[in-house]
């Protein structure tokens, strides 16, 4: 087969020439795969039991401990999650939090007052203090939070 037949075949991938040789490689296309029917889609009936909540816009927040054994205190263990590239809204937490960036890095504000935070580092919260996180990578931040209330 020569090269000016090879214009005709239609869906040619690849020619491979050795001396004497001349292999000629054709693939087909066969589509996408066709959506099922509405009666094949099955959706999993599985709920978290404790899963994000929105705390502000941009803002997810679950709840993994909490208790009020301690005379005049509640104690609350949260997961506090930030998406990629998202800034979240205002928000508050019930109480005085100590934080630990688990996982990402991005910019506390609370106020005029500005700190930037990465992986491993930890901050405060004071209580009933506005604030907003602002992520600009392109990974989630994952914030454990250790709220103190006094009842």
């Amino acid at each position: 087969m020569d090269r000016d037949n090879l214009s005709s075949l239609n869906g040619v991938v690849a020619v491979v020439s050795y001396p004497d040789v001349h292999v000629v490689v054709k693939y087909q296309g066969r589509g996408l795969i066709p959506a099922p029917k509405p009666e094949e889609v099955k959706f999993s009936s599985f709920q978290p039991q404790n899963p994000y909540l929105q705390l502000a816009p941009g803002l997810l927040s679950r709840t993994l401990f909490a208790t009020d054994e301690a005379d005049g205190m509640r104690v609350e263990v949260r997961d506090l999650l930030v998406g990629p590239n998202q800034t979240s809204a205002s928000a508050t937490l019930p109480g005085s939090a100590t934080c630990e960036v688990r996982s990402g890095g991005g910019v506390l504000s609370m106020g005029d007052k500005h700190q930037q935070f990465h992986m491993g580092e930890t901050f405060v919260i004071p209580d009933a203090q506005n604030f907003t996180i602002a992520n600009e990578s392109e990974i989630p931040i994952g914030i454990r939070v250790h709220l103190i209330t006094a009842r």
